[in-house]
């Protein structure tokens, strides 16, 4: 198969952009300490060196910080933190479970919310959605292990994006920002100790768990109504899941 012709692409161009996307969120503020370095820069030049090579991968660099364009830093109060993007070629949006451009709705989330049906809900039926954008309105921060996946290569950019991950969590736990987080996975559950004592966590297996093991529902272990009940406690507006 012929390579795709190489593309060239300016880094530091990359990370204007995508700092100019964050200005306007609050979340500029909080993260310029990694933006301006050269660990974000490393990012943006791996980034860039794949495209330039022609190696797919996911979500499209327009997308990437599309987690903090949906949920200020203002609004922001919950931290879901998921593991990787889905690997197909144009399903991710980047928003963690969120697949508003594909055909389909994912199994990661079929599953997702039939736990909601199931346990928030009472087994009530709830309109099926693809995109995710309503959970960020309300101040869900919707994250992945890792922003981006090279395509069909799930977790692939783990490491890539760890150092950005760390920093982020370290800022928010910190501050009076946000105020429960959601770890589902292994992956996610390695972050669990990064959080300080201002922030309630709550884990759960990933969605993915329960089609491995060919499950008709996915054990979220009440996660949805742990966080909702936490939140009322610190009185704020609970998630409508």
């Amino acid at each position: 198969m012929k390579k795709p012709q190489k593309i060239e692409m300016d880094t530091e161009e990359i990370r204007k952009k995508l700092i100019e996307q964050l200005k306007p969120t609050g979340w500029y503020e909080l993260l310029r300490g990694f933006l301006m370095n050269d660990e974000f820069l490393d990012i943006v030049t791996y980034l860039k060196d794949e495209v330039e090579e022609g190696n797919r991968f996911t979500p499209t660099l327009k997308q990437v910080f599309r987690p903090f364009i949906e949920c200020t830093l203002q609004d922001a109060k919950v931290i879901l933190i998921g593991d990787s993007p889905y690997p197909q070629l144009g399903v991710a949006d980047g928003l963690a479970f969120s697949c508003r451009d594909g055909e389909i709705r994912e199994s990661d989330l079929r599953y997702i919310q039939g736990a909601i049906s199931k346990t928030v809900y009472d087994n009530k039926e709830i309109e099926p959605v693809k995109d995710l954008k309503n959970w960020a309105a309300q101040g869900v921060l919707l994250l992945n292990y890792a922003f981006t996946t090279k395509i069909d290569r799930y977790g692939s950019h783990h490491k890539l994006w760890n150092p950005f991950m760390t920093y982020l969590i370290d800022m928010l736990s910190n501050g009076d920002y946000i105020k429960v987080a959601m770890l589902m996975g292994r992956s996610a559950h390695e972050m669990e100790d990064l959080f300080s004592e201002n922030v309630k966590v709550f884990t759960s297996l990933h969605p993915s768990s329960a089609e491995f093991a060919e499950l008709k529902q996915w054990d979220c272990n009440d996660i949805f109504n742990k966080v909702n009940s936490e939140l009322e406690s610190k009185k704020l507006l609970q998630i409508k899941w």
